[in-house]
């Protein structure tokens, strides 16, 4: 079972190394097609042009390894994120109807 879990996870990893690796080369490539010659970040540019930006200006040395791991990790962070706003909204939500229904009651057993 734990071996089958092993090769589960490191397929896993490889199919994701893989889709970031081809996310990465395609902006890549339509930068080239496009560069202007700087590399400032214009409007528009997303965590990924910043990061290529860097990795192409010299003076910092990022791997592409570190890139696609900032790209996991902020994806990570977004989903989790989106999930616990989703969570907070409904429970208060849930809140507000509930104190609402019972304040409605309240009234009506005064009246």
């Amino acid at each position: 079972m734990i071996s089958t879990m092993t090769s589960s996870l490191q397929r896993l990893h490889e199919e994701t190394d893989q889709m970031l690796g081809d996310i990465i080369n395609e902006r890549r490539a339509s930068r080239v097609e496009k560069k202007t010659g700087e590399n400032e970040i214009e409007a528009g540019d997303d965590l990924l042009d910043v990061l290529l930006n860097l990795q192409d200006d010299g003076n910092f040395k990022v791997k592409t390894e570190s890139i696609k791991s900032i790209i996991l990790v902020s994806r990570l962070m977004h989903d989790w994120l989106s999930m616990y706003i989703i969570s907070t909204r409904l429970k208060l939500h849930k809140s507000i109807s509930t104190h609402t229904h019972t304040h409605t009651h309240t009234h009506t057993m005064i009246l």
